[in-house]
């Protein structure tokens, strides 16, 4: 270890006479090749506004110039998903805090950047450089750790994290940008999280941008950059950085060559719900700046909220208009200005409440509500309607007038009614002859149709007229019924006099009424006139008729009855676990024409009767249910296998599942219907003690049982052990040599400490230039 760290010593040394001496050797900084400025806007929904990668997608520069600011640092976007590495060190610390053997699992620099369970706080680097917010917004990872690909060093197990380290394989991605050792190179060297010559070493990069994969004992102390994966879905918008958000005005592409990017994160408060009550959403080319009048609530429902915000989006999404429209967060109306000269198209306005912080930091927004529609189009034509009324109908008041003039989009409906003794008939207009330039002739009823629609012209419809109904001849096999007129039907009707203006209904075969002169006629249709009428004379019986009592237990149909009437009695709906049995006739005599139907009838006899409805218990029968496949099956642990039972119960009525008396969660196992098919996972299995088990269906009160068994695992295992790999050459890269004319003083102390390096470097580093 002390050997190590001397070396580390002679080659810091060695740079330092390096940058004394101005021998342009290594970078003082990061080289980037700046590709052309991406053509896109200041302000970007979503994570837009971040160059993306070629067709090809292995451009070593698609990603180079990309940045984005988070908790205040600069990252280098990777790719399009949100994956960030720090373009900053954030600090110098050892990739383990003691000397012994240790992979990313283990290490303290990994505890340092995450702390106990990715939780952050005091004292680690996610707590210290992000807020909470910015914490949540950063995805838990998984972070895989290979093997070290020269020594065949083992990497560990693999991890999940919101802060990790780079891999080998990731630092030399071409697709991530690193196309050359440029593109590596920093201030000081650098850790990665892959294993180097064994565990007691972590590979490395160097200040000059060359990959160590021999590594350096990990209780040095070096230059910590580490990388994240940001949760897109947390991001609103992109905004350039050195852009201002003031104001509501149009966003260019000022500030976008730089490539520089901060946040708007979505806040965790509610959204700020908008509506326009004042100035106009749709407008014609030509119009002049439009002021419109949102009612929102306060901006307060987002904590630090600063400014009420407005952005306004074509119907592709590009941001066309954006900035602060109120910096009094409560109040509960703003107003914004919709500036002259869009296109005709459809736009959208977001209004919300806005935390903007300054410098760097990270700003917030409440989510963005529902957008208000913008809609700008051509200026419309004129047109003139007039409609001219048919024969026997008449407009309702109500409705539209029958000349519309200066339409530019659809008429005022007109409605009209037929006259008395007059309809519309079922084929009014249904050849389409009187619709025309738009305009459509509905019939909506027999009595009614309706003039509507969207004139393409000036146009005149003349209506046809509506049919007179047909007459009707009085009704034939009326006669005197005793209190009643005999032979009536439901389609007629009666009154004391054949100018009446009130007519009551007949019923079927007979309509009871009292003694007197009564005439009849069919009534009116939807097609025909109310018939001609018919005069009955109605007689009375001497006496009235003896009526008898007919009383119902447990049931309906209680009253009283004339002998011979025709009964009908029903049973009550039974208790809970009853069911109806038989009519029993308690007192009297009576013929009952079903006594195990709910419903019957019996021809009244001259007598009082009692019935009564009985219940008796519903039987129910115990479903038997078998285990169909599957039984004593045998599962052996550490196995990937499964293990399935099928059972002859239907899958929708199961209620349960039971190993050993205890209801299993349904993450431990699948169900399948074809009766019911279960599959228990491997890793339930796996955690199971070995020897039988009881696995029960449960179907409500009903259950079936079978057992399996847990086999110990086998004990075979087999050693392996990692060889090293032959590189194909004497395992040491050669580092490029390169320097200017020096003073001789600064040359005689450069060759002294050279020669140290040469040493160093021949006797320790081994690089994998990529």
């Amino acid at each position: 270890m002390r050997k190590k760290r001397l070396n580390k010593a002679l080659a810091i040394a060695l740079s330092t006479v390096m940058i004394i001496c101005a021998v342009n050797f290594v970078p003082g900084s990061v080289i980037e090749v700046k590709a052309d400025a991406p053509t896109v806007k200041d302000v970007n929904l979503g994570f837009g506004g971040i160059k993306n990668p070629t067709s090809t997608g292995t451009d070593a520069t698609a990603w180079a110039g990309s940045k984005v600011y988070y908790g205040s640092h600069l990252w280098r976007v990777l790719d399009k998903s949100g994956f960030l590495f720090s373009e900053e060190f954030l600090g110098m610390r050892a990739y383990n805090n003691t000397y012994n053997s240790i992979t990313w699992e283990g290490c303290t620099l990994r505890a340092y950047l995450n702390g106990t369970n990715n939780a952050g706080g005091a004292g680690t680097l996610l707590g210290n450089t992000f807020t909470t917010a910015e914490q949540g917004a950063i995805n838990l990872s998984t972070v895989t750790n290979e093997n070290n690909p020269v020594y065949g060093t083992l990497g560990g197990n693999d991890t999940t994290d919101k802060l990790f380290l780079l891999s080998l394989a990731e630092v030399n991605n071409a697709t991530y940008g690193f196309g050359s050792h440029f593109t590596k190179s920093a201030l000081y060297w650098w850790w990665l999280r892959s294993p180097g010559f064994n565990g007691m070493y972590g590979a490395e990069v160097s200040h000059s941008g060359f990959v160590n994969v021999e590594g350096l004992l990990v209780d040095n102390s070096q230059g910590v950059r580490p990388a994240f994966h940001l949760n897109l879905s947390s991001v609103l918008f992109t905004f350039a950085r050195g852009a201002s958000k003031s104001s509501f005005g149009s966003v260019g592409d000022s500030n976008v060559s730089a490539n520089q990017w901060k946040l708007t994160l979505k806040g965790a408060d509610a959204t700020l719900s908008a509506q326009t009550t004042g100035g106009a959403t749709s407008l014609q080319t030509g119009y002049s700046a439009e002021n419109l009048t949102i009612n929102h609530s306060t901006a307060t429902t987002l904590t630090g909220a600063s400014q009420v915000s407005a952005m306004l989006t074509d119907s592709n999404g590009t941001v066309l208009y954006y900035g602060s429209i109120n910096s009094n967060t409560a109040a509960t109306s703003s107003n914004v200005t919709i500036p002259a000269g869009l296109s005709v198209g459809s736009y959208s306005l977001y209004v919300f409440a806005e935390d903007v912080n300054t410098g760097d930091l990270t700003d917030y927004a409440s989510a963005f509500g529902t957008a208000i529609p913008i809609t700008v189009s051509a200026p419309l034509s004129t047109y003139d309607v007039t409609i001219t009324a048919g024969s026997y109908t008449t407009k309702t008041a109500n409705s539209g007038e029958a000349t519309q003039t200066g339409l530019t989009g659809a008429m005022t409906d007109i409605v009209y009614t037929a006259n008395d003794g007059y309809y519309f008939p079922t084929d009014y207009n249904s050849d389409n002859s009187l619709n025309t330039n738009g305009i459509t002739v509905t019939r909506d009823s027999y009595t009614q149709i309706t003039v509507s629609g969207t004139p393409a012209a000036n146009t005149s419809v003349t209506l046809a007229p509506a049919t007179e109904k047909a007459t009707q001849n009085a009704p034939a096999g009326l006669s005197d019924g005793v209190d009643k007129i005999a032979g009536t039907t439901t389609v007629m009707e009666y009154a004391a006099s054949p100018t009446a203006t009130t007519w009551n209904t007949c019923t079927d075969s007979n309509t009871t009424v009292v003694a007197g002169t009564w005439y009849v006629r069919y009534k009116e249709t939807d097609t025909q006139k109310a018939g001609a009428t018919r005069l009955v004379t109605v007689t009375t019986a001497p006496n009235p008729p003896t009526l008898y009592q007919v009383t119902v237990n447990n049931g309906s149909g209680d009253g009283t009855y004339v002998k011979g009437a025709t009964v009908t009695i029903t049973a009550g709906s039974p208790a809970s676990g009853k069911q109806f049995k038989n009519w029993t006739v308690e007192s009297g005599s009576a013929n009952l024409a079903s006594s195990t139907s709910e419903t019957t009838t019996f021809t009244m006899p001259a007598g009082e009767l009692v019935i009564t409805a009985t219940y008796e218990n519903v039987t129910t029968q115990t479903e038997t249910y078998v285990i169909k496949s599957g039984a004593n099956g045998t599962h052996q642990i550490g196995s990937d296998g499964t293990l399935t039972i099928t059972c002859s119960g239907a899958l929708n009525d199961l209620t349960g599942i039971y190993v050993d008396g205890n209801l299993v969660d349904s993450s431990n196992y699948t169900l399948k219907s074809g009766s019911t098919i279960l599959t228990f996972h491997a890793d339930y299995l796996n955690g199971l003690g070995t020897g039988k088990h009881t696995v029960r269906f449960q179907y409500g009160e009903n259950s079936v049982e079978t057992s399996f068994e847990i086999a110990a695992a086998d004990s075979d295992t087999t050693d392996s052990k990692a060889s090293d790999t032959d590189t194909g050459s004497s395992g040491k890269d050669d580092v490029p040599k390169t320097g200017d004319h020096t003073p001789i003083g600064g040359l005689i102390v450069l060759t002294m400490i050279s020669g140290v390096g040469v040493f160093y470097f021949i006797r320790r580093k081994k690089f994998i230039e990529k």
